[in-house]
C-alpha cells in the first residue's frame, strides 16, 4: 500500500485520484507515526527545495524518510520537487541539504544555453536509458507533463534511468537507486503514460514490499 506523505507542499487530491485510477488503495501520512506505518511512501513535492526541506525537519520527516528508505530498505517515491529531495543538496537561492538517498544535487535549467522557456512547463518525451524494475514493462519513450526550473544530476550516472531533452543535451527525467525512486514528470497530470508510469510503481512498491529489499548498500 502507498503512503503519500502530506506536508503542505503538494499536489495530493490530484495524486489520490490518480492513484486510485491504476488499482492502488493509497493511504495520506499526516504524521511521523503515519510514516513509520508505511510500507511504500510517496513524497511529492511543488514549490522551493530549501522551504519545503525546512518544513520536512520542522516536522520530524525528514529523519523518518530516510530512516523508512535506508534502515528499513522500503519503496521510497519522489516526484517532481519530491524527486529533488531525495539528492544530496539543491543550489536553489542558496545551498541546501537534502535527503541524500541518491548521490547528486538539483540545479538551475540554464535557459541562456537553450532556446526553452524556463520555468519548463509543458510536455516532452521521455526516453528509457536505464533499467529498473520500476518502469513499465513497455518500455518506449513517450510524452510526459513537465513543470520545474532545476534538474538533477546524478553522481552516478547508471542511477539516471530516463531522460528528457533541454537544450543541446538530455537531463534526467527518472532516477532510481535499488528502493529509491523519483521523477520529475508529474504523471498524475501525464494521461495514459502517466497512468502507465504509476501503474508499474505501484507494482514495484508492492513486489519489494513482499521481498522485503532490507537497507540501501
Amino acid at each position: 500500500m502507498i503512503t503519500i506523505l502530506n506536508s503542505g507542499f503538494n499536489n495530493l487530491g490530484s495524486l489520490l485520484h490518480a492513484l486510485r485510477w491504476v488499482g492502488a488503495v493509497p493511504k495520506v501520512a499526516e504524521s511521523v507515526n503515519d510514516i513509520r506505518e508505511a510500507s511504500s511512501l510517496l513524497l511529492p513535492g511543488v514549490g522551493s527545495f530549501g522551504v519545503a526541506m525546512h518544513r520536512l525537519v520542522e516536522q520530524g520527516f525528514a529523519a523518518e524518510v530516510v530512516r523508512h528508505a535506508t534502515d528499513l530498505g522500503k519503496p521510497t517515491i519522489g516526484i517532481c520537487l519530491g524527486m529533488q529531495l531525495l539528492l544530496d543538496e539543491s543550489d536553489e537561492h542558496g545551498t541546501h541539504a537534502g535527503l541524500g538517498l541518491i548521490k547528486g544535487r538539483a540545479t538551475a535549467l540554464d535557459s541562456v544555453l537553450a532556446p526553452e522557456q524556463v520555468p519548463r512547463l509543458g510536455w516532452d518525451i521521455v526516453q528509457i536509458d536505464g533499467d529498473h524494475p520500476c518502469l513499465p514493462q513497455a518500455r518506449t519513450s513517450r510524452d510526459f507533463y513537465f513543470a520545474h526550473s532545476y534538474h538533477a544530476i546524478c553522481a552516478n550516472p547508471s542511477d539516471v534511468i530516463a531522460t528528457t531533452p533541454f537544450g543541446q543535451g538530455r537531463i534526467a527525467a527518472v532516477i532510481a537507486r535499488k528502493n529509491v525512486v523519483g521523477c520529475q514528470f508529474h504523471p498524475e497530470k501525464s494521461h495514459d503514460a502517466g497512468m502507465d508510469f504509476l501503474e508499474a510503481l505501484v507494482a514495484f512498491c508492492e513486489k519489494l514490499e513482499l521481498t522485503d529489499a532490507g537497507p540501501l548498500s
